[in-house]
């Protein structure tokens, strides 16, 4: 069974912002299991997308490949 997926537009972070990501997180700054507000299945991306896009009380939206 194969599904659409339609992606629209990208966003991309710098190098710079990964590793203050990185070290914030090593830091403890911040409690990670916060930072994930969204779990979708494989089956449900283009919602997964479409959630991610839309960026309403979104953080970051996971895909479960399994």
């Amino acid at each position: 069974m194969s599904k659409e997926v339609n992606i629209i537009g990208a966003s991309g972070y710098t190098h710079e912002d990964i590793v203050k990501v990185i070290d914030h997180i090593n830091d403890k700054k911040t409690n990670i299991s916060t930072m994930v507000t969204q779990t979708y299945k494989l089956d449900d991306i283009q919602a997964a997308f479409d959630k991610a896009i839309e960026a309403k009380e979104t953080i970051k939206v996971i895909v479960e490949l399994t």
